[in-house]
């Protein structure tokens, strides 16, 4: 199941232009798929999904024994030792933390666990506002503590804290791929990964890689489009509320919260495209926007370097409408 946005990729070249000589890779990974092509004939499967594997080990909450649930289950004040792909994520998400104002924070895992999300089976029937109180006290990227010492880099808690990398893992693995696909030499390539890309240099048929981005309704068909753009040696992520969500008490809950008041954020912001040079500033960009809304999050994306961005939205029409940043706007094609 994809947690964000399907990003379609669509091929509008011409068909008479003789294509170039690709490779195209696909598999499961981080419980989705990806889609790799890159000029090229060498086939890199094994080192892609070997790479993938190191990532999944180190980040996900849903692997017992991978490094992130050593250290949410780890008793406050014991040290864990990290791998270098960790330690990077985690040092990101800090910088990003204080950047949106705490609109992205990777320590919300305890209200996540409470709404039943993150990995969590728990069916949510009352919600208690003393116990979204006390889960509240252990959000803060503050609650940790990382540093180097002489056996690698360690990372400890103060509190009974945990940590949630979903919004960003997809796109960091993205990142580590296009590096790893550009450290052979290859300039023209695209990584997809559950919905977050980064697209470089050109297709097989000479062009700009080309994305469409869903409607955001529920069961929207692949190709029900609602924006398309061109993807020029920049990373793509999006995020939205329509398609992973649970009813509680009859109501549709989305996966996005406010780590501010620990509930589900609802806004007329349906989904955030952001547009940014790695995928997971992208990732972390576009869950700090659904969080935020509609002009709080244009005001933070106008203030920060190299981001733009798209964001569709609910008028007071109830008519589905797209608002673009200036430089997002030079990337939209016609649909």
């Amino acid at each position: 199941m994809r947690y964000l946005t399907f990003l379609l990729l669509l091929s509008l070249a011409s068909a008479c232009q003789k294509p170039a000589e690709f490779v195209k890779i696909t598999g499961d990974t981080m419980g989705t798929t990806y889609i790799i092509k890159y000029e090229g004939k060498k086939n890199f499967q094994l080192q892609i999904d070997s790479l993938l594997e190191v990532i999944n080990n180190s980040m996900s909450t849903y692997i017992k024994s991978s490094l992130i649930s050593q250290l949410n289950y780890a008793e406050a004040g014991n040290f864990i030792t990290v791998e270098p792909h960790f330690a990077k994520v985690y040092r990101q998400s800090v910088k990003i933390c204080t950047a949106t104002g705490g609109a992205f924070d990777p320590s919300i895992m305890p209200v996540l666990e409470f709404w039943g999300f993150g990995g969590s089976q728990k069916k949510v029937s009352e919600v208690d506002s003393a116990v979204i109180d006390s889960l509240k006290m252990l959000i803060g990227m503050d609650k940790f503590s990382i540093q180097n010492a002489k056996n690698g880099i360690i990372i400890s808690k103060s509190t009974d804290a945990r940590l949630d990398f979903s919004a960003v893992a997809k796109g960091y693995a993205v990142d580590v791929l296009s590096q790893f696909l550009m450290n052979k030499g290859i300039e023209n390539f695209m990584v997809e990964i559950g919905g977050e890309l980064r697209g470089h240099g050109f297709n097989d048929r000479g062009e700009h890689w080309v994305i469409g981005i869903n409607k955001p309704v529920e069961n929207a068909a692949e190709r029900d489009i609602k924006d398309i753009f061109r993807v020029e040696n920049m990373a793509v992520a999006t995020s939205g509320n329509y398609r992973n969500y649970k009813e509680i008490n009859g109501q549709k809950v989305g996966h996005t919260f406010n780590p501010k008041t620990g509930y589900p954020q609802r806004s007329n912001l349906l989904s955030a495209t952001i547009f940014a040079k790695t995928c997971l500033k992208a990732d972390a960009y576009a869950t700090a926007c659904m969080v935020l809304g509609l002009e709080k999050s244009l005001q933070l994306i106008e203030a920060s370097d190299s981001i733009e961005a798209s964001f569709i939205y609910i008028d007071s029409s109830s008519e589905l409408k797209t608002m673009l940043t200036e430089g997002a706007k030079s990337y939209q094609l016609k649909n």
